[in-house]
């Protein structure tokens, strides 16, 4: 049925509704052919042509049919795999005699192209003119080839040929020409691709850092179902200013596409340019986590290596002067405190000798004044001996001060080793910890936000070539 329109609305019910919502249902159900045709994808009910199996979608004029047919797909495929993204994209990038197979009985859809097709619609043939068909055929056949062979440069083999002038376009769109980075010794020729200018600003809060980065880029165009794809794009190290509104005098031109006619094609251009800036264009830093550095937007990882050795060497130094200092008092107080128990130890030392020779002096006496005296111990003998045991007391308890004293210094000198070792420990570990820290250095990325981008230029680009035998060479 050839233009649906009118016949099966979303919202009336005409008498032609019914029977072609039963044929849909039948076709569904028991594989019944059923050939249906519109140009007016909108106004129709998309309920009941989801019963259909196979879609053939052409190029859409409207963003209102984009999303009709769309919403019809969608129900289409229920229960299936549908990308409604990726089909938008490729609906939105079908050129002329591009066509979309939506099929439910393939897991991806098909993009194809026709020739062209010209229908004069006669109307209904008699039987005499179905009889004179065959010899018009071969005689049409026979015209076209020697039409061919006569005329090559034909409108049909428009395509084919270079242009030597500008080619025409409508106003809205923008025509620039890149300019030569190489001389051509050649012949010069230009070929169509699309070159957007753009601005983006990246600020971050958490990193301190706000800054703008300006990118000319260029891509090319397709053969395939998506004309344009920004994702096969390049960065072209060319300012707005050098970019040149007219052409090198007699130079060619390439044929273009379709697409790139159409001036409304342009504006979805640049949305998906600044879509494509936001997700792929971030604004690559560096990061120290440990000295909590973060690099400038202008400074390459060598520069900021060489940043972040240099803060580290500052920081461990500064923090191995804090250890020495926290363990500086208590090396003191121990130093102090190992002076006052040698100190008590020589006085023990002393004290213990002169008591040794008070007390053998004592006992010395005490033992010659009974042997010399007289017979009868006398009282004088007896204290001399009480005397002499006395010292030999206190000469004993002496040195078992002194055993104290020594076993206290050792005590404390072992103290000091310990708290000696414990610093160099600590002193290894913050050298090791600053020394490693170049090793542990993060990418951090940050995205400019759509508000943050800015498009100052978008239109068709002339890319200069050298025009050679084989090959063409590329100038820019």
């Amino acid at each position: 049925m050839d233009e649906l329109f009118g016949y099966l609305p979303p919202v009336a019910n005409p008498p032609s509704k019914t029977p072609l919502l039963t044929l849909l249902k039948q076709a569904r159900a028991f594989g019944l052919g059923l050939v249906l045709a519109t140009q007016n994808p909108v106004d129709l009910d998309y309920k009941a042509l989801s019963n259909a199996g196979t879609w053939f979608i052409g190029r859409l004029q409207t963003e209102r049919d984009k999303l009709r047919v769309l919403e019809g797909l969608e129900g289409a495929a229920l229960g299936g795999s549908f990308d409604k993204g990726r089909t938008e994209q490729i609906l939105a990038g079908l050129g002329q005699r591009v066509f979309y197979m939506h099929s439910v009985y393939d897991n991806e859809p098909v993009i194809f192209n026709t020739r062209w097709a010209m229908s004069y619609l006669a109307g209904p043939l008699t039987k005499d003119q179905i009889a004179k068909l065959p010899e018009q055929y071969i005689t049409s056949d026979r015209l076209t080839v020697e039409s061919h062979i006569s005329q090559p440069d034909s409108a049909a083999s428009i395509t084919q040929r270079d242009l030597s002038t500008k080619p025409v376009l409508p106003p809205a769109i923008k025509q620039v020409f890149l300019p030569e980075k190489t001389r051509a010794r050649g012949k010069l020729i230009y070929k169509p691709a699309v070159l957007g200018v753009a601005d983006a600003v990246y600020n971050s809060e958490k990193h301190m850092i706000t800054a703008t980065k300006s990118y000319t880029i260029l891509t090319r165009f397709n053969d395939g179902p998506v004309t344009l794809d920004w994702n096969q794009s390049r960065i072209i190290d060319t300012e707005l200013g050098d970019i040149e509104t007219t052409p090198i005098e007699g130079a060619l031109f390439s044929d273009y596409p379709a697409a790139a006619a159409d001036a409304k094609n342009y504006d979805t251009w640049k949305k998906l340019l600044s879509q494509y800036i936001r997700t792929n264009l971030t604004l690559k830093l560096y990061s120290s986590p440990k000295l909590k550095l973060v690099s400038q937007y202008d400074e390459d990882e060598r520069d900021f290596l060489i940043r972040v050795q240099h803060t580290a060497h500052e920081r461990r130094d500064a923090a191995l002067e804090a250890m020495k200092k926290k363990y500086s008092s208590k090396m003191q107080t121990l130093d102090n405190s190992i002076i006052r128990a040698r100190q008590a130890v020589e006085k023990q030392n002393v004290m213990a000798s002169q008591k040794k020779m008070d007390a053998m002096v004592s006992t010395g006496s005490a033992i010659l004044g009974a042997l010399l005296g007289r017979k009868t111990i006398s009282a004088t003998s007896v204290s001399r001996l009480g005397t002499a045991v006395s010292r030999t007391s206190k000469a004993m308890k002496s040195g078992q001060s002194i055993d104290q004293a020594e076993e206290r210094l050792k005590a404390l000198e072992v103290q000091q080793e310990t708290l000696q070792t414990e610093l160099e420990q600590q002193l290894k570990d913050i050298s090791y910890e600053y020394e490693s820290v170049k090793d542990v250095i993060e990418t951090v990325n940050i995205r400019a936000t759509s508000t943050n981008i800015t498009v100052h230029l978008l239109g068709l680009a002339w890319v200069p070539y050298e025009k050679g035998e084989l090959t063409d060479t590329i100038l820019i």
